[in-house]
């Protein structure tokens, strides 16, 4: 697994190992197991650390991801657009609504010393299954939500700043294709950002059957009608293969989390 980067300050990093053991176990595994590490302390103090300290001398010795010092980022992490690390996790010495801020208008998993355990949520995995014909359907506080809106009300998959979609036959037939879709991201996108939301789509195009002018449209029409429910930009962008193979299953991936669907995304 590819994994992603924490940006930790050394205070977080030293709780996670302490307790690793206890309440930050899935937190210790994902930096160990699958994260580079980027930690606020200059070049000397990190230095000193290689020798002295058995968490970084331990983040040192994996064979495929690296620990680095980076001081400065850290002095100017106010001033920084966090949603262009949209796969990564910061780990900060800051207040709540400090890092409560960050998370809604960039996207971006970030949390303070006293709210770590807050990981937690990417450990979760739910499970649906419904037959062809079933309703899905809720009612809270006089709003009702059907389709993507209801499934997705019962998760907590924020943050959320950019969602790639494979479907190989979304497209086939083009309005359904692109109600499902719409449906299908509008359900994830969050209300409020302060940055751009990026969405691909990734479609078969073996035999040719959309031009350049084709997947314009299709494009444009799908970024009109999920800006027509939220104030900030959306940038749409649709790929298509050739691969002589077939994906069984369709995907849609946020920061965070995958949603796997075997039977496609019309709900």
């Amino acid at each position: 697994m590819e994994g992603q980067t924490i940006y930790s300050t050394f205070d977080c990093l030293d709780e996670i190992f302490l307790f690793k053991s206890d309440e930050h176990e899935f937190l210790y595994n994902i930096i160990t197991n699958y994260s580079h590490v980027m930690i606020d302390l200059e070049d000397d103090e990190f230095e000193k650390l290689i020798n002295d300290n058995p968490f970084v001398k331990s983040l040192l010795k994996r064979p495929d991801k690296h620990i680095y010092p980076l001081k400065k980022f850290f002095d100017n992490i106010e001033d920084e657009d966090l949603s262009s690390f949209p796969r990564d996790i910061f780990l900060l010495n800051k207040s709540k609504s400090f890092c409560d801020s960050r998370i809604d208008k960039y996207g971006v998993l970030v949390l303070n010393t006293d709210n770590l355990s807050n990981v937690e949520i990417l450990a979760k995995r739910q499970y649906r299954s419904y037959e062809n014909g079933d309703i899905t359907e809720t009612n809270e506080n006089n709003n009702s939500s059907k389709g993507w809106q209801s499934f997705m009300r019962t998760f907590n998959i924020m943050p959320v700043n950019s969602v790639v979609v494979i479907d190989n036959f979304i497209f086939n037939n083009p309005e359904s294709g692109i109600n499902n879709i719409t449906n299908l991201i509008g359900s994830i996108m969050p209300q409020n950002l302060e940055s751009n939301f990026q969405v691909l789509i990734v479609i078969d195009n073996r035999n040719v059957t959309y031009n350049f002018e084709n997947l314009e449209n299709l494009k444009n029409e799908i970024q009109s009608k999920l800006e027509k429910n939220v104030g900030y930009e959306i940038n749409v962008g649709i790929v298509t293969h050739p691969l002589n193979q077939e994906f069984h299953h369709r995907f849609s991936i946020s920061n965070y989390h995958i949603i796997k669907s075997s039977y496609g995304f019309e709900f």
